[in-house]
């Protein structure tokens, strides 16, 4: 036999789904649950913070790129140790027997 209580949560729960809304459960340290609550709130309120939201953690979640060789090279070691680890011997290689 369902209770209320229960009917009412099913009911609920049958409401959101239908509006989009989706129930999920996430286990983070304690003092990071009320900013957790916090996005929650700003991605199911005004569509407008809602996108501004999203696109802000988008940007914050986003991988970043490894750094290439241009900035390895910019770093402020001295151009003697770059120069150093950039050497190659020169070795040309055998003669073509022709």
């Amino acid at each position: 036999m369902e209770t209320t209580q229960s009917k009412a949560v099913r009911n609920h729960r049958s409401r959101q789904r239908q509006r989009g809304i989706v129930r999920i459960e996430v286990q983070v340290p304690e003092g990071d649950a009320p900013l957790l609550r916090e996005i929650g709130a700003a991605l199911r309120g005004d569509p407008a913070r809602a996108r501004q939201t999203r696109a802000a953690l988008q940007r914050a979640l986003r991988p970043r790129p490894g750094k290439g060789l241009l900035e390895l090279l910019a770093c402020d070691l001295p151009d003697e140790v770059v120069e150093e680890a950039l050497e190659r011997p020169r070795d040309l290689g055998r003669d073509p027997q022709l």
